[in-house]
């Protein structure tokens, strides 16, 4: 049984070891096809946002000669609306990256992409405890200005997905770690079951029970071992019978 539970052990920590290989590695790369497919559509609904806040900034110059807060925080809210961004909190900020107006809280007060130049869409995951986003900056040219624009879109479903995919994983490892060793010990029970014959055949001839031969049909190396054990026995009966006096 000892020589079954190690054949089982090994056995079980190889398949749990690359299971959960793999598992980690598909996991990874379904939330990374996400990641790209949610960034592809923030690409798309900023590309709408900042056309929307170039234009109505564009009429506000040339109306007003400048713009208050109170006006880009308007423009911000019709952007939105027209892009079909209400579920996202949106910060303009000037050309120097000091904060102009957001349509939420939080956003800082200079925006942290210092890498950001005018044909460049940034963006960065942020997992927090009160929700999870996926934050975009990029630039908006308005006439001789420039301004640059952040977003943040929701993200707590990608999390939650992969959560969900986690926790299937862990359901499908434990399951097939305990298939595998109902299995592997079934198997190795069988598989050891002609040493423990050659064993017990043994300890009887040691008893001096020399007519004892091990009964194993097999055709492995266990079966010549048990062919050759019987032959030994059968030399051990005949040399202890001539040896006994008449």
């Amino acid at each position: 049984m000892r020589f079954a539970l190690k054949i089982s052990v090994c056995t079980v920590l190889i398949v749990a070891v690359l299971f959960a290989a793999f598992g980690h590695a598909l996991i990874a790369r379904s939330f990374s096809a996400a990641l790209s497919f949610r960034v592809r559509e923030a690409e798309a609904a900023y590309s709408g946002l900042a056309s929307s806040l170039e234009a109505e900034i564009s009429v506000l110059n040339v109306y007003y000669q400048s713009t208050s807060p109170r006006m880009l925080r308007e423009v911000l809210d019709r952007s939105s609306k027209a892009a079909n961004l209400n579920g996202a909190a949106i910060a303009l900020y000037d050309e120097g990256r000091r904060l102009l107006v957001a349509t939420e809280e939080g956003f800082p007060e200079r925006l942290a992409y210092q890498e950001l130049t005018e044909k460049r869409f940034v963006y960065s995951l942020i997992e927090r405890d009160g929700g999870s986003q996926l934050d975009t900056a990029a630039c908006v040219p308005v006439g001789m200005d420039r301004y640059f624009l952040s977003v943040r879109f929701p993200a707590d479903d990608l999390f939650d997905a992969r959560r969900g995919e986690v926790a299937v994983f862990v359901t499908l490892h434990l399951i097939t770690v305990a298939v595998c060793i109902g299995a592997m010990l079934l198997v190795s029970y069988f598989v050891s079951r002609p040493v423990r014959t050659l064993t017990e055949a043994t300890k009887r001839i040691e008893e001096g029970q020399y007519d004892v031969r091990a009964d194993v049909q097999s055709l492995d190396e266990i079966g010549d071992l048990a062919i050759s054990f019987n032959t030994m026995a059968e030399a051990i009966e005949q040399k202890v019978t001539a040896s006994r006096p008449p």
